[in-house]
């Protein structure tokens, strides 16, 4: 596998080497990422939110220590990861996770006495692509 660097724009010093994963090592991720889709889908959305709700202390309790790994990675400025990324990320877990238990369906009378319905259900695993230079924010708006 090839190996590759990821080099600090403000030294042009290689911070790591990392492999890019292969297609074994995506199709692995799928398949788990399907299993674990299946159990997911049967948590009732209160379960779900406090998921997302527990992401989103995490990120503020550790919020120095990401904002400075996101500073390195991005080459961009520390103050702006400390006061805007993992905090716009920590926010977008506690939005949705507490609103996780009130999205449902919606009932509609439909002409001549008949009626149509939806359910919001996970359904099944998708990709995101993330921009580079905001790893953090484009995860959380993905999830």
């Amino acid at each position: 596998a090839k190996l590759y660097s990821n080099i600090y724009a403000a030294t042009g010093e290689p911070l790591f080497q990392f492999e890019a994963a292969g297609e074994d090592e995506v199709n692995l991720a799928l398949e788990k990422a399907k299993q674990a889709q299946k159990s997911w889908a049967e948590w009732t959305p209160i379960e779900r939110g406090r998921v997302l709700r527990k992401t989103a202390e995490i990120l503020e309790k550790e919020n120095d220590f990401l904002a400075q790994l996101e500073a390195i990675d991005t080459s961009r400025p520390l103050q702006e990861t400390l006061d805007v990324d993992i905090v716009s990320a920590r926010d977008c877990f506690e939005y949705y996770g507490s609103i996780a238990a009130t999205i449902g369906g919606e009932y509609m009378q439909m002409p001549g006495g008949s009626f149509a319905y939806t359910i919001r259900e996970p359904l099944g695993v998708c990709a995101g692509i993330g921009a580079w230079n905001y790893p953090i924010q484009g995860m959380a708006w993905k999830v």
